[in-house]
């Protein structure tokens, strides 16, 4: 077969877009989604989605772009969200056959909960090349917006999804910082409400719409979708 005739496969890469605001995007964020013929995202629809807003008005020539809507249910069944994966991971490859380079969105940076993780791994599982490109972590933001540091000196600093066990993690020394807290989120503040170290919170941090929230009787009562709970020894 002549090498020739042999179009060459497109590369995946996972694009951390950062917490919201379109200009935390890292000059290798934006290089690559301008870069790339296709840019596909986990929001429901085509067109929508948190992680594509942030890019949208930076992003050259973006009306040019093809969009892939990869959603990923909202679930902790492993069978459900398997099928969602493998899915999605077909949906790309059919893209990266056809010679063309995808940018995959996520919030923040990929390694931090990020949908892409388990696409990346399926994707190179079947031979392809993908690519990490790493962007600001959410509670980074977050603590900048609130003027205050997450860690200083010798203070440990832990990241934990406080959809899971609330009350194990609260008794982890130095910081906390509470992400998708979703379903918990009443129960961490049901905790927190008598609780004599500083709490703070930031709804949808960097955006537009961020809100700050400072000590635990301030708590909102319901959860935003991008809600972030830090919780400080100090």
């Amino acid at each position: 077969m002549d090498n020739m005739n042999v179009k060459k496969r497109g590369c995946l890469y996972g694009v951390g877009v950062g917490p919201g605001d379109p200009e935390l995007l890292t000059l290798k964020a934006l290089r690559i989604l301008n870069g790339c013929s296709v840019i596909a995202h986990p929001g429901k629809t085509h067109d929508a989605g948190v992680a594509l807003d942030c890019v949208r008005p930076v992003v050259q020539e973006f009306h040019k772009k093809t969009i892939l809507s990869c959603e990923v249910p909202m679930t902790k069944e492993a069978a459900v969200l398997d099928a969602a994966y493998e899915a999605n991971a077909s949906l790309i490859c059919e893209r990266l056959d056809a010679g063309e380079d995808v940018a995959f969105l996520n919030l923040g940076d990929p390694t931090i909960y990020g949908s892409y993780m388990t696409i990346h791994k399926m994707v190179e599982d079947r031979g392809y090349e993908a690519y990490i490109v790493p962007g600001v972590p959410s509670f980074c933001a977050a603590a900048a917006a609130l003027e205050d540091a997450l860690c200083l000196r010798g203070e440990e600093l832990h990241v934990i999804p406080a959809s899971y066990d609330v009350a194990s993690a609260l008794e982890l020394s130095g910081t906390k910082v509470f992400m998708k807290s979703g379903k918990k989120y009443q129960e961490l503040r049901t905790q927190l409400q008598n609780d004599a170290r500083q709490v703070d919170v930031v709804t949808y941090a960097s955006m537009d719409k961020q809100q700050c929230f400072r000590g635990a009787s301030n708590m909102p009562e319901v959860a935003e979708y991008l809600t972030l709970i830090i919780v400080y020894e100090r």
